[in-house]
């Protein structure tokens, strides 16, 4: 990859890493909107003309490497992308659509991975790990529990 680029991707691997953080940040968003707190009211990144929902962006970081850097990892191993699900131009990179759906399958298939959760002794998702995540900010602002980011424990 020879270092993260970004706005636009240089590479396919940097394309391949802002396209998938772009799916977690959705995620996050999604786990959010579903909860009482504005999306818009963050606690790391500022709040710009380009950054709208800043809580969004500050619950996604602990989950961008857990499935951007790995599904990166796995795809090259497992060969999973071919050079024509990438656009490339002099400078830039950006994924095709076929290249886009097939990024998406993985991203689902890795959602749907379950773990052991220690706190709560029982088996689930990645998914609900966002969802999980997105509550303990709203215990934090109702109950005032105090907040522990989520890292993996795995």
């Amino acid at each position: 990859m020879n270092g993260r680029s970004r706005r636009p991707p240089t590479n396919a691997g940097n394309a391949f890493i802002s396209y998938l953080n772009s799916l977690t940040y959705t995620r996050v968003l999604t786990a959010l909107r579903s909860t009482p707190l504005h999306p818009a009211i963050g606690f790391l990144h500022a709040d710009t003309d380009r950054r709208k929902n800043t809580l969004a962006l500050d619950l996604a970081e602990p989950f961008k490497p857990l499935f951007a850097e790995r599904l990166l990892r796995r795809s090259a191993s497992q060969k999973h992308l071919k050079e024509s699900d990438f656009e490339t131009d002099v400078g830039r990179a950006s994924l095709s659509k076929d290249g886009r759906k097939k990024i998406a399958a993985l991203v689902r298939e890795e959602l749907a991975i379950t773990v052991h959760h220690r706190g709560l002794k029982c088996q689930v998702s990645y998914e609900e790990l966002i969802d999980l995540e997105a509550l303990k900010v709203v215990r934090l602002c109702l109950e005032g529990t105090p907040y522990k980011p989520f890292r993996p424990w795995w």
